[in-house]
């Protein structure tokens, strides 16, 4: 029976589990009985919101904050505060195993507010917070300062005191959703408001839209999740598609959509409900990797929507079944830490019929740490409803940011996979601390008469009033989850192979004889690993919009190996990787350097991945993490994944995982399973690792990436005289005949490492900890500054080297990282991407540029990119870089320190083992850009002296004295207009506290930077400067030399660079002297350029050495060619702006945020430089 129908009697069905007798729906005043046809009028929505402190409790273990605070609407505070004044903190001294398990209330929650596209919203706030005054600051525009709920400058304060109230009116003038926070409080300590709880979101959904419960069909005015109904056309109801049919890429505007908000929150300090289980292995042990059973009685999480299921209360089950001996087969812990069979479901779960029209609001509500948003199994635009951006799964979230992922395809993606899909933060301390939820997608009918395995109701759901029901469940077809051949409080069931379909059960597999009901859920064409997605993965030469599929096969084998890290012996002897089976090479004891496992593939493939487990059944402790597995009272058996990204697979079968009720998709030792990708469209990068031991193995190199090319591509060494699969560079001809060079950085952090003597390199306090620990690699791969130093000492009887050198290949040598080689005009493709475990790093290319967006050539110039785990990129440079050697740099301090660069060499004649590519026969004939000579009428130049000042952070604000006396700045001395040889003089007073260096030029324009060396020439180290992993303490030495170097504008890197890097010559300023540094700004690139000094990069910069370069648009003239402030007067024929994408492909670095102006009326406009700085120690 549909939802649709009335329903007036008491339902049960009988399916061979536990089902619940419950009341159905009675036909009322819910989704039945609207009228989709009109739109709901424009209005003005009142919502009376009160802040509480309530006791949130994050899990059925009893993690709990008793200080928790939230927003929540008034006609819930009766409900909230019984709930806050009846609580009672669980018994943190009640064994695990007696410990009874804890209800989570629904009501505890964070605050969702939705308003439609031209609403107003009017908040009367209520504190209740005794300790606080308390805001609602809401990030979206429109709003007067009054409403602003901060207390910020000289506006008056919008924020209600305790006990008091405060109004505020909000305009809801763009779709989407916005973070709500209090403004009043941004701290991020136990004693601020965040870390509690007192966040939220409003949603602003299309006009004249409706909002219903997914569960009970009736109307609500806020909630996590929620059915949307924009306004239909008549007759809507005669078109809806088969269940079982293709669903589009993007539904009609006009879809009803399931709506999911995660908000994610860090760090919240807790106290247990129990007391965990101790390690069979004995008193004090540690488990691998991350679940520390000798916890503390107070303990952080990190959580979405108040929920949080961190793996060491599921590890204690664990121990429990052992030691109660209920376990059938050994369970370690880490590799069923989502698994619902045996731990049943966490306190996050959204829920879905395959194919219906999704939209999940994410929103980082804390203030500390950055996550990475990652969802199994789908996809979505990078920006939302920009259809030439690249397709995406992972999404870094800073703190307070908030977005829209639209799933292409709807729930279960293309091949509308049903199951369990688990949604998380991809930063794996954060995701070993709970920060994870699962998106449920159902292939039948589900109206609350059902339970799952464990006999929990399956709660009803209501089918979206344009869209089919899915069929009823029977007796031969329960439907998910009831299908599956598993065993409560057991390890997930293996997956199953249907032995009358396919013939017996492959020798060696992992594979295990399915079911008659499992065989009855398979598809119309099952697969080995594709079996139970309601479209089946296309077989060889089905035609997908004009391209042929191709079935492609791969042996994979996963294996340990010494990972030799660079020639100063650095290495891991219990490394992990993956490796094509027929190139297998290296043994398990001696050191040897590897690349990452890096495949290529087309567009349209269909990869038949043979995962075989070669690993060692048992690693040796060491000082990053005890034995694996760690004592006989507590075996494993070994499983490993290959979890992908991107591309279209069955979640039941080939996730490389074990989530909720799906199947464990990963061989045991010595085993192999299949899975089946299908890369049906041009992904670039795919990402994809071991999801069962992720914790343990990942960061010991266990990740690798999928190059999805164009259709019909073919893959050449560098010599492009022998085809091949794997490598972090490749030749690849287009089937059009075109020709591009593949390059490949790979960076990975958390690596454990020892010196050739065998000593740890950075190890935590404990093995198994989850602090900070070990090194940064690119590609396996790293040159340490720390042993270049002491390279240089041995060779130059304890002299140390002057900072400058460091990168220079003439005292050094090329370094131990991949040099990469190239020849102008080539063009190259630069494939990013982040392998492990917790850090963000920031990738830049020095005289290299591309499109942010590589599947759209009008986005935004840029030279970085910021990572997080997880996250992959591919940009396509254009070919307007100089010859010599350019740095390819992780620019966070750690990761350059610890050896995280390498070099793109662009030779400037032809040289041996490097043929030119066919589409570039001749890379010489033309001139770049960078290579003319400047024309006089288009040359501007400025005099720029570099020099120690005292600089004060704080200027005395609020009684503050933070003062750098070791400060280093760039200073204006003056500057030529072009067409002119007179030089205007900048007057400036050195009494008054400095600020960066900001100068600027017109699009079109040559500039020139004469930079004289004026810093203080006996510059030591200060004290307790910053440290950074594996320091070399004794290692004092300040450069007195300087230099500027500038991103995106073009230059020839081998002078004009400011970087001492490879073979290039000498780029930095000596002590009294004066150097040209000239840069070509040959077009308007919409953010403002970062200069900064590369001469010393651990100290000049740290201490001021920075400013940045304005390139103007033509025809808009600024008052002033310097300084921070400045208005922008529009010359008479000048072209308006129209670039509003700039405002959204911000990823990282310089970002410029400019109006779309399309009144050509408007004829002035203020900038503003805002520059971000990191300033630690010396600060008095």
């Amino acid at each position: 029976m549909l939802f649709g129908a009335s329903f007036h009697a008491v339902k049960c069905l009988s399916l061979g589990t536990l089902l619940l007798a419950v009341p159905a729906f009675v036909h009322g005043h819910d989704v039945d009985s609207f009228d989709f046809t009109v739109a709901v009028k424009r209005q003005n929505r009142h919502y009376d919101v009160v802040a509480l402190e309530v006791p949130i409790v994050y899990n059925v273990y009893g993690d709990h904050d008793p200080n928790g605070l939230m927003f929540a609407l008034k006609e819930n505070e009766d409900a909230l505060e019984r709930y806050a004044h009846s609580f009672v903190s669980p018994d943190p001294l009640i064994p695990s195993a007696k410990a009874p398990r804890v209800e989570l209330n629904p009501l505890v929650r964070p605050l969702v507010l939705r308003c439609n596209l031209h609403d107003t919203v009017t908040i009367v706030l209520e504190n209740k917070i005794r300790k606080h005054p308390v805001g609602m600051h809401v990030a979206l525009d429109g709003h007067d300062v009054k409403s602003d709920g901060s207390a910020v400058g000289r506006n008056p304060p919008s924020l209600a005191p305790p006990g008091g109230k405060y109004t505020y009116h909000w305009k809801c003038s763009h779709q989407g959703v916005f973070h709500i926070g209090d403004a009043g409080n941004l701290g991020g300590t136990e004693n601020d408001t965040n870390l509690h709880g007192l966040f939220g979101a409003l949603i602003v959904e299309p006009y004249g839209s409706r909002w219903t419960d997914p569960h009970t069909g009736e109307p609500i005015r806020d909630g996590l999740t929620a059915d949307i109904h924009p306004p239909k056309p008549p007759g809507f109801e005669n078109f809806k598609a088969n269940f079982f049919d293709e669903e589009p890429e993007l539904h009609h505007p006009t879809a009803s959509f399931r709506e999911h908000v995660t908000i994610f929150h860090d760090e919240p300090e807790i106290r247990f409900g129990r007391t965990l289980t101790e390690s069979p292995c004995g008193p004090n042990k540690f488990v691998t990797n991350h679940a520390q059973i000798n916890a503390k009685e107070e303990d952080a999480v990190h959580a979405i929507n108040y929920r949080s299921e961190p793996l060491r209360n599921r590890q204690s089950d664990v121990f429990d079944r052992i030691k109660a001996g209920t376990l059938e087969v050994p369970v370690y812990g880490e590799e069923q830490h989502h698994s619902s069979w045996m731990h049943g479901d966490p306190g996050l779960v959204f829920f879905n019929y395959a194919g219906d029209p999704v939209k999940f609001r994410v929103v980082h509500g804390g203030v500390r740490e950055t996550h990475v948003f990652h969802w199994h199994v789908h996809q979505w635009y990078a920006v939302d409803g920009k259809v030439d951006s690249p397709i995406i799964d992972s999404f870094s979230l800073s703190p307070q940011w908030a977005t829209t992922f639209t799933a292409l395809y709807g729930a279960g993606s293309r091949l509308k996979s049903i199951g369990d899909a688990i949604f998380h933060c991809h930063l794996y301390p954060h995701f070993t601390l709970g920060m994870w939820g699962i998106f449920r997608t159902f292939d039948t009918l589900q109206d609350g008469s059902l339970t799952y395995p464990n006999g929990k109701q399956i709660l009803p759901l209501r089918v979206l009033p344009d869209r089919q029901a899915p069929p009823n469940p029977t007796l031969d077809r329960p439907g998910f989850p009831n299908f599956i051949a598993g065993k409560i409080h057991q390890k997930s069931p293996r997956v199953p192979w249907p032995t009358e379909m396919w013939g017996p059960i492959p020798e060696g597999s992992d594979f295990r004889p399915a079911t008659e009901k499992e065989v009855n859920a398979m598809n119309r064409d099952p697969q080995p690993g594709s079996t139970f997605t309601l479209i089946p993965t296309p077989r060889q030469n089905f035609v997908d919009r004009g391209i042929p599929v191709r079935e492609v096969a791969r042996n994979i084998s996963a294996l340990n190996r010494n990972i030799l890290f660079n020639r100063f012996g650095w290495h891991d002897p219990s490394g992990h990787l993956y490796q094509l089976e027929e190139e297998e090479f290296g043994d398990r004891n001696t050191p040897t350097p590897y690349d990452p496992f890096i495949m290529r593939s087309n567009k349209g493939d269909v990869l038949r991945n043979t995962l075989k487990n070669k690993f060692d059944t048992f690693i040796p402790g060491n000082a990053f993490d005890p034995p694996f597995p760690d004592c006989p009272a507590h075996p494993t058996e070994g499983e490993v994944g290959i979890h992908v990204h991107l591309v279209k697979f069955d979640v039941l079968v080939s996730d490389g995982a074990s989530v909720g009720w799906n199947y464990l998709s990963g061989p045991r030792f010595g085993k192999f399973l299949i899975h089946r990708w299908w890369a049906d469209e041009e992904f670039g990068h795919v990402f994809f690792h071991d999801h069962l031991f992720a914790n343990f193995r990942q960061k010991k190199g266990l990740y690798a990436l999928n190059l999805v090319q164009p259709f019909a591509t073919w893959f050449a060494n560098d010599n492009l005289n022998r085809p091949i699969v794997t490598g972090v560079q490749a030749a690849i001809k287009t089937r059009e005949g075109d020709w591009y060079r593949e390059v490949v950085q790979f960076v990975a952090d958390f690596h454990p490492a020892f010196n050739r003597h065998g000593l740890p390199l950075n190890p935590p306090n404990f093995p198994g900890s989850d602090q900070d620990q070990g090194i940064m690699l690119v590609n396996y791969k790293s040159e340490p500054l720390r042993e270049r130093i002491k390279e240089f000492r041995r060779k130059n009887n304890g002299r140390d080297p002057d900072p400058s050198i460091l990168f220079s290949s003439d005292p050094f040598g090329d370094p131990s990282t991949t040099v990469y080689q190239s020849y102008p005009n080539d063009t190259i493709r630069l494939r990013i991407g982040q392998g492990s475990h917790e850090e963000s790093h920031s990738f830049n290319a020095y005289g290299l540029r591309w499109h942010d967006l590589f599947t759209d050539p009008n986005s935004r110039l840029v030279q970085q990119q910021i990572l997080g785990i997880s996250k992959a990129f591919t940009k396509i440079v254009e070919p307007v870089y100089s010859p010599g050697d350019h740095m390819l740099y992780w620019r966070a301090i750690d990761d350059t320190w610890l050896g995280c660069w390498s070099l793109l060499r662009v030779h400037d004649k032809e040289v041996p083992n490097l043929p030119t590519l066919p589409s570039n026969p001749r890379p010489f004939a033309k001139q770049l850009p960078s290579q003319q000579k400047p024309d006089p009428k288009k040359h501007r130049e400025y005099r720029v002296v570099a020099e120690s000042r005292r600089i004060d952070y704080t200027e005395g604000f609020l009684g503050q004295n933070r003062i750098d006396p070791f400060g280093l700045i760039y200073r204006l001395e003056a500057y030529k207009e072009p067409g002119t040889t007179k030089w205007i003089e900048v007057k400036t007073d050195k009494d008054k506290n400095p600020e960066p260096l900001v100068i600027r030029a017109i699009e079109g324009e040559w500039i020139t930077v004469w930079l004289t060396n004026n810093i203080n020439p006996d510059l030591k180290a200060e004290p307790n400067r910053p440290e950074v992993p594996v320091d070399l303490r004794s290692y004092r030495e300040v450069s007195p030399r300087v230099s500027i170097h500038a991103d995106i504008v073009l230059f020839d890197t081998r002078v004009n660079d400011g970087t001492n890097v490879g073979k290039n010559g000498d780029q930095t300023v000596a002590n009294g002297e004066t150097r040209a540094f000239t840069w070509f700004a040959d077009q308007f690139y919409g953010s403002p350029i970062l200069l900064q000094d590369q001469a010393d990069f651990r100290n000049h910069r740290h201490h001021g050495l920075i400013g940045a370069l304005l390139v103007e648009k033509e025809g808009w003239i600024p008052s002033t060619w310097y300084g921070a402030e400045a208005t922008l007067t529009r010359t008479f024929d000048a072209p308006q702006f129209h670039d509003q994408d700039l405002r959204f492909q911000a990823t990282g670095g310089a970002m410029g945020f400019h109006p779309s102006l399309e009144d050509d009326e408007i004829f002035e406009m203020d900038e503003h430089v805002v520059m971000l700085q990191d300033v630690q120690l010396p600060i008095f």
